[in-house]
Parts: structure tokens; sequence; C-alpha cells
């Protein structure tokens, strides 16, 4: 058995060994932006961030024709055009594609693609 990639979270990594082989899981992608920069402290202005968001945008273009290039050997999708903001992309693949993701140096980590909901609901 292979040692674990620290670019999954242990328990996704457990549940994605229980799937089947064909068996396709939507997850989340966060690509490498490169070396990230130390904040100043400061707010950034209006212009700082549409240009901290064009270059991520950018930086993730290249690293999704990398990511497209694996989900075609395991059948896969991207499931978004272009990544967001923050250089995410959700994709739709195998275990054995999530797996292959996590190795390539393009992608920082990998989430499993989960609902999101209020842990508490406030009664009527």
């Amino acid at each position: 058995m292979s040692s674990r990639n620290p670019k999954i979270s242990a328990a996704f990594s457990a549940r994605l060994a229980k799937l089947a082989p064909e068996q396709k899981l939507r997850v989340i992608v966060m690509l490498a932006n490169g070396p990230s920069r130390k904040s100043s402290g400061r707010r950034l202005t209006r212009e700082q961030r549409r240009r901290a968001m064009e270059k991520t945008q950018a930086t993730a273009d290249g690293a999704l024709r990398a990511v497209d290039r694996i989900l075609e050997r395991f059948d896969g999708k991207r499931l978004a055009k272009r990544a967001d903001a923050l250089g995410c992309v959700a994709v739709e693949t195998t275990a054995a594609g999530i797996r292959a993701l996590a190795d390539a140096p393009e992608v920082e980590s990998i989430l499993e693609d989960q609902q999101i909901g209020l842990l508490h609901r406030p009664a009527k």
C-alpha cells in the first residue's frame, strides 16, 4: 500500500480507498499559485485586489492545462471554465484521477466537494 499524499486529508483518503474504480466524485482542486507574498498588514486597494486576482487566474490557467491532461486520462472533467479568484476549480473524476491530481506539482491540495449547511437551525 502506498503512503498517503499530504495534499489529501487522511479522512478523505480513506473514503477514496473504498470507492469502486469507475465511481466518480466531485472535488475542489486548489491550484498551486507559486510562492505566496507576505502580507504587508495593510488593506489592499481595489486596484491591487483586481491585479492580484488577475495574476492568480493567469497562473491558474497554466496549471489547468496540466489538470485537464490528467482528467482526460481518468475519464474526468472540469466543472468550471476557469479557476476562481482563489485559484480553485471543481472537477469530477475517479479516485485514481484524484490521486493523480494530488501527485501533480500544479496542485496545492484537494478537498472533497461537500454540501454546506447550518449546524444548528434556529427555532422559529
